[in-house]
C-alpha cells in the first residue's frame, strides 16, 4: 500500500461487529418471551456475544492505532473508542436489562464515532 492511503476494512469490520451488538442487545430483551416457544435460543448465547466483542475490539484497537500511528496522530479517536468499548463492556455486569441496554448502545455509538472520526482524519492526513 502506497504512503498515504488509507483502507478502512479494519473499520468496517468493527463497525459491523459493534452494528450487530447493538441490534444483539435490542433484539433479545424484545424477543426473549417468544423466541423459546420457536425453540430459538440464539439471540441469548454467551460465546455469539464474546466473539462480537472480541471482533469489535481487536479489529477497532487495530484500525484506530493505525489511522493514528500513520495518517493522522489525533488521540480523541482512541479516547472515543476505549470509552466506547468500555462502556459495551460494563454492560455486561449489570443486572438491569434496561440500563444493559443503554450502556452498550451509548458504547456502539462512541465505537461508531470513533472509526467515522478514524477514516475521515485518515483519509485527510488529520486535516
Amino acid at each position: 500500500m502506497p504512503a498515504g492511503t488509507y483502507r478502512s476494512t479494519a473499520d468496517l469490520i468493527s463497525l459491523g461487529a459493534s452494528l450487530l451488538c447493538t441490534i444483539h442487545c435490542i433484539v433479545l430483551p424484545l424477543l426473549i418471551g417468544t423466541l423459546p416457544l420457536f425453540g430459538i435460543e440464539l439471540l441469548e448465547n454467551f460465546w455469539l456475544e464474546l466473539a462480537t466483542v472480541a471482533v469489535s475490539g481487536v479489529a477497532g484497537s487495530w484500525a484506530l492505532w493505525r489511522g493514528y500511528r500513520h495518517f493522522h496522530g489525533q488521540q480523541r479517536w482512541l479516547w472515543w473508542f476505549a470509552a466506547g468499548f468500555g462502556l459495551m463492556v460494563a454492560g455486561n455486569f449489570v443486572a438491569l436489562e434496561w440500563v444493559e441496554m443503554l450502556l452498550k448502545g451509548m458504547g456502539a455509538v462512541g465505537v461508531a464515532v470513533a472509526h467515522i472520526g478514524n477514516v475521515r482524519r485518515s483519509r485527510h492526513g488529520g486535516c
